[in-house]
């Protein structure tokens, strides 16, 4: 390898390992992020009546339905801090 090839192959390195660590963060922190919108809705301070309704969520909505393994994950991930109970003023839900 010649020095220049050497100097560019170390430029990059810290953003190949950006990239990886964000898109490892991505895949662990976005399906994570479901119980905390839940326990939004459920106090309707986001619209909605289930983190499937969100279109930001429409890839894990699209799992959820077409594999039972993964409903069940999610599932039991939503009970895991104790049941989402929706509370609401306006639509009928008490």
């Amino acid at each position: 390898m010649s020095d220049e090839q050497i100097k560019k192959s170390s430029r990059l390195k810290p953003f190949v390992c950006g990239g990886v660590l964000f898109v490892i963060f991505l895949t662990v922190v976005y399906p994570l992020s479901i119980v905390p919108v839940a326990w939004l809705q459920s106090h309707n301070v986001v619209s909605g009546y289930g983190w499937h309704d969100l279109t930001v969520y429409q890839p894990l909505a699209d799992a959820y339905f077409w594999s039972p393994r993964v409903a069940n994950v999610l599932d039991w991930y939503l009970t895991l801090f104790g049941p989402i109970v929706p509370y609401r003023t306006h639509g009928g839900v008490i």
